[in-house]
C-alpha cells in the first residue's frame, strides 16, 4: 500500500511539474491533444490563455467537442465561451482553441487547475495547471 501510494504521489508530482513548464501531449484512438499555457506564470489582475491544438491521426474523427472548467472559478475565470464544438477532423488535420482566462486581483499565489474533456471517438481527460504567484 506504501509503495503504491509512493508512486501515485511521484506521478501527480510529475504531471503538475510537467503541466506547469506550459505544455502537455494526450492522444487517444486516433485523436491528439496538446495544450499549451501562455504566459507559463500569471500574476493576479491580469489574463493569460490555455491554447488546445487537436490532431487527427489515422482515421478522420467525428462530434468532437471541448468542454473546459475551472476547479477554483474564484481564481480563474473563464473569458468567453468554454464548451467548444469543433465539429470534425480528417485524417492529419488540425484545429486550435483557445480558452482566454482572467485571474482577479485578489488571487492567491499557487497552482490552479483547469479541467479539460474531450470527446470524439475517444473520451480525453486532461488537466492544465496554471501557477500564479506575486509579481
Amino acid at each position: 500500500m506504501k509503495k503504491s501510494s509512493l508512486l501515485l504521489v511521484g506521478v501527480l508530482t510529475y504531471v503538475l511539474l510537467f503541466n506547469t513548464l506550459g505544455s502537455s501531449h494526450v492522444s487517444a484512438a486516433g485523436l491528439q491533444a496538446t495544450f499549451t499555457t501562455n504566459p507559463t506564470v500569471v500574476t493576479p489582475g491580469t489574463t493569460g490563455y490555455i491554447q488546445v491544438n487537436l490532431r487527427s491521426i489515422g482515421t478522420p474523427i467525428s462530434n468532437i467537442d471541448i468542454s473546459a472548467s475551472s476547479w477554483d472559478p474564484t481564481a480563474i475565470i473563464a473569458q468567453g465561451d468554454w464548451d467548444v464544438d469543433v465539429g470534425s477532423l480528417d485524417s492529419g488535420e488540425s484545429y486550435s482553441v483557445i480558452f482566454e482566462f482572467k485571474v482577479p486581483s485578489t488571487a492567491s499565489p499557487g497552482l490552479y487547475q483547469v479541467l479539460f474533456e474531450i470527446s470524439g471517438g475517444e473520451y480525453i481527460k486532461q488537466t492544465a495547471i496554471i501557477q500564479v504567484q506575486d509579481e
